[in-house]
């Protein structure tokens, strides 16, 4: 009798045992520095401050909100070039993210006619935007980029924007300038003696695109979301 009562208490202590085993959780490894800052990088939105950036940047509206794309940089941009001082929240909390930290600086915006330029310190060029409203309520957005060295070289590239969904397209350039290959061959064709200026410009008033090559320019007319060269 004693030593089945010996085997029964031999046995509960060894489940009891067993079972804090089994339920001792193993310490979550603590995450190095470059662990959180690269985490940081693959999900901004969910280390922003509590200040409202993102909500701030998801309520512009127009080429300010084209202009920004979400970007807390260009966020940054706009409102240094506002005056406001909420630009040095952002340079505090951008370190963080280990980010190369290089800003845009905003020359001239137009909100009322959905027009703006701005440049990159760093390089030799100057940057335009704009946008037009289609029939159906999205949004074309136009953006140039003119470089100069020796010459002054142009550039252009469009983006959709559809305001119910909130997302943004790149798009064809030649979808959108259904001359563009007429365009080019003229280009090239005067560029067979050297080097010349040449780039296209954006409407600040009205809804015509220009290209120009030297002093000479050509209009492209405006269609609901395309251009095409004047008959």
């Amino acid at each position: 009798m004693k030593r089945s009562l010996q085997i029964i208490i031999i046995l509960l202590a060894a489940g009891q045992f067993s079972s804090c085993s089994s339920s001792e959780e193993k310490p979550e490894e603590a995450k190095t520095h470059q662990e959180v800052k690269e985490e940081a990088k693959e999900t901004p939105d969910a280390h922003l401050p509590n200040d409202g950036f993102l909500t701030a940047m998801n309520e512009l509206k127009g080429i300010e909100k084209h202009f920004v794309q979400g970007d807390l940089k260009r966020y940054r941009s706009l409102l240094k070039y506002h005056g406001n001082e909420d630009y040095k929240k952002v340079d505090d909390f951008l370190p963080a993210l280990d980010v190369e930290i290089v800003f845009l600086e905003i020359k001239e915006l137009d909100a009322r006619n959905g027009f703006i330029k701005f440049e990159t310190p760093t390089v030799d060029c100057v940057d335009e935007m704009a946008y037009w409203q289609k029939a159906n309520g999205t949004h074309l957005i136009g953006k140039t980029q003119v470089c100069c060295t020796m010459f002054c070289e142009g550039e252009i590239a469009f983006q959709s924007y559809d305001p119910d969904s909130g997302i943004y397209s790149n798009l064809e350039s030649s979808d959108v300038i259904v001359d563009l290959d007429l365009i080019t061959a003229d280009l090239l064709e005067q560029q067979k003696n050297g080097g010349i200026d040449h780039q296209f410009v954006l409407p600040q008033n009205g809804l015509n695109l220009q290209h120009c090559i030297g002093d000479a320019c050509v209009e492209l007319n405006w269609s609901n979301g395309i251009f095409k060269l004047k008959d």
